[in-house]
């Protein structure tokens, strides 16, 4: 089911700026990054995909907090 609901986000915010704020500004990132730790592979891949649409531009770039950096950092470190 969260794989389901992955895409269908990616979906939504594949083509509009607002809706990738709007999905940042929800916490979205955060979640995508916990999901990025799940034992379930496709679940994993699916969010860390997500991710890298969210930042492929300039749009979401701008609510990437220090925090989010050293999360995504931390992902990358993630055995």
């Amino acid at each position: 089911m969260k794989v389901v609901a992955i895409r269908a986000l990616q979906n939504l915010v594949s083509c509009s700026r607002s809706n990738k704020r709007a999905v940042a500004e929800a916490g979205g990132v955060q979640v995508l990054l916990d999901l990025i730790g799940s034992s379930d592979q496709e679940t994993s891949i699916q969010a860390a995909m997500f991710v890298k649409l969210l930042f492929s531009n300039n749009t979401i770039q701008e609510y990437a907090s220090s925090e989010t950096v050293r999360a995504i950092i931390g992902c990358i470190h993630w055995p």
